[in-house]
């Protein structure tokens, strides 16, 4: 029904931003939407995109997406994604990425509203020097369940991938991350590592995080981890302490923990949005 085709020739540069919005609005009626985005990218090309999917009015809403990711040799790429559904509406995407040889490609998923939110993200790093950065932050309010899953494939030798992802839950909101690094037989002399960091504001929020590392190679530099935890009383005690109140203490505490990974974004300009629309979601968590 819908859908975007980037097209990047060898060995162009795109100045500014590719921009793909996706603004759905029901006149009343629930809406349900499938759409197909495929990005190709020519050997030695240098481009931007900037997702934005958003929903326009209160109806409910089905959104099914496929996005298939092709970067060739040399090419450099960076993809940021924002979404912003209603309260009403869910949004359900799987996204494909294939990397040639010395290639860059950078994704950062930013999830801040919907009922259900779920990202099922998988990378083949298919010919040597390719690198990837995938990182990614949800921010959970009540009701809202945000679900991110990522598979980096290290197929080929030399090849490095790091992934960052960072949730806050408040009361009644719902986090998952599950992310596995594979590294096959013949992918000496990878670099692989991952992180998931997570924030609980309350007894009924939920954060299940689930990395995984799956190694047949024995060449190899690979780390993983993850830390599902509170805001720290010690820090929300020290800015008491110097005349912050104590909603404020909470706030900077988590407007500091979002903003480390939205201070990755590779968009130029686009730091600023992303920190505003993070900031009004943590206001009313």
């Amino acid at each position: 029904q819908d859908g975007a085709f980037v097209y990047v020739p060898r060995g162009t540069e795109v100045a500014g931003p590719i921009v793909v919005t996706f603004a759905r609005y029901g006149e009343g009626e629930a809406l349900r939407t499938f759409s197909r985005c495929l990005f190709v990218f020519e050997e030695g090309s240098r481009a931007r995109i900037v997702i934005d999917n958003r929903s326009q009015g209160e109806e409910a809403g089905l959104d099914c997406q496929v996005r298939e990711v092709f970067v060739a040799r040399g090419a450099e790429v960076e993809i940021v994604e924002t979404i912003r559904a209603n309260d009403r509406s869910s949004l359900v995407s799987s996204c494909w990425a294939e990397q040639r040889a010395d290639s860059r490609l950078h994704t950062l998923s930013v999830a801040l509203s919907g009922r259900l939110l779920r990202s099922d993200l998988r990378v083949r790093l298919a010919e040597p020097g390719a690198e990837n950065r995938t990182d990614g932050l949800m921010l959970s309010g009540t009701g809202e369940h945000i679900d991110f899953h990522t598979d980096i494939v290290h197929a080929a030798p030399d090849c490095t991938s790091r992934e960052l992802f960072r949730g806050i839950a408040s009361e009644g909101g719902t986090g998952v991350f599950s992310g596995r690094i594979y590294v096959a037989q013949d992918a000496q002399r990878t670099q692989a590592f991952q992180q998931s960091n997570n924030l609980l504001l309350g007894p009924g929020a939920h954060i299940y995080a689930k990395p995984q590392l799956e190694i047949y190679a024995d060449n190899v530099k690979c780390s993983h981890g993850a830390t599902v935890g509170q805001l720290s009383a010690e820090a929300v005690y020290y800015m008491r302490q110097r005349g912050i109140s104590l909603h404020d203490a909470r706030r900077l505490q988590m407007f500091g923990f979002a903003g480390q990974v939205i201070g990755r974004t590779p968009v130029e300009g686009l730091t600023e949005t992303l920190e505003a629309m993070a900031s009004a979601k943590i206001e009313s968590m």
